[in-house]
């Protein structure tokens, strides 16, 4: 009945996380169509026609195995995001609804990895992907910006995962 703030904090940064595709529409899109492809799944091509049975069932299949990756993708999400402080949340969540708009603090949290679809990923790595670019794909891809902690900071024992401190490599 009674929530904490933490949890309220912890579902307002899942709501507004971005998504590849955005909604979904039933007939495969090419967002969706990339999005199954990342998946391994095979979708019909312009005849209606793949390997793997009827449209029907190919599209039940997609629209299954993209599900239980959103929502492998919210546990994990939910599980990192729960091990931050209050404050912390507060300024990640500023962050993310001013999309970098307004200066925030850096959000710390220790160099661990978590383990999404079979591979690891450090937590800056993962919010990057989440709040800011939906492709990214290593973290090699990123970099810190100087006002960040982490800056010039190589194997300590804390990383930032604020996705505006970071800029992406092209």
């Amino acid at each position: 009945m009674f929530r904490s703030k933490r949890s309220g904090l912890v579902r307002r940064l899942w709501r507004s996380r971005r998504e590849p595709g955005g909604p979904q529409p039933d007939p495969p899109s090419a967002a969706s169509a990339a999005a199954a492809a990342a998946a391994g799944v095979l979708l019909p091509g312009p005849d209606g026609a793949a390997d793997g049975g009827s449209p029907e069932r190919r599209g039940r299949e997609a629209r299954s195995r993209l599900l239980l990756l959103e929502q492998e993708l919210k546990a994990v999400t939910y599980s990192l995001l729960k091990r931050l402080k209050e404050r912390s949340l507060d300024s990640l969540l500023e962050a993310v609804e001013s999309r970098g708009g307004m200066p925030s603090g850096c959000v710390l949290v220790a160099r661990t990895e978590v383990r999404l679809g079979g591979q690891a990923a450090p937590p800056h790595l993962l919010l990057g992907k989440l709040f800011r670019w939906p492709d990214l794909q290593h973290p090699a891809e990123l970099k810190p910006l100087c006002e960040c902690q982490s800056f010039g900071v190589a194997d300590g024992p804390t990383v930032c995962c604020n996705p505006y401190h970071f800029s992406r490599l092209c």
